[in-house]
């Protein structure tokens, strides 16, 4: 079996495009985000596809940040409802565009409540 594992290491601003680039496409879970304070070190633990290779597929992949200072949490979801509601959203989104986003919004709120995915699961 032939080795195609990618090693890169930035050292510089100017390697960022091409990390950046690699991981274009990356999707990660909140519990795959690793903070050591001590040692100011950020690890992800992400999903991302393989453009760099002849076998194209999904890899998972290590990104481990050095000298972070901080980390800070800003506008992401905390629980898991966050797939269910971007897909409601695109959704209604593909379905009814011409609908003002304050009214799509409200709509999307109204079909992901507790109440309302209780009352869906009782009809199936």
């Amino acid at each position: 079996m032939h080795d195609e594992r990618l090693t890169l290491i930035g050292q510089t601003a100017d390697d960022l495009p091409a990390i950046s680039a690699l991981l274009q496409d990356a999707t990660l879970r909140v519990v795959d985000v690793g903070y050591d304070r001590r040692a100011r070190r950020l690890a992800l633990l992400v999903n991302r596809y393989r453009w760099e290779s002849t076998t194209r597929s999904r890899v998972r992949c290590a990104l481990r940040l050095e000298t972070v200072t901080a980390v800070q949490r800003q506008g992401w979801p905390v629980g898991g409802d966050a797939v269910l509601n971007l897909s409601v959203a695109h959704l209604l989104y593909q379905r009814m565009s011409h609908v003002p986003e304050g009214e799509l919004s409200r709509m999307r709120s109204n079909l992901v409540r507790q109440e309302s995915l209780n009352e869906q699961a009782l009809k199936l």
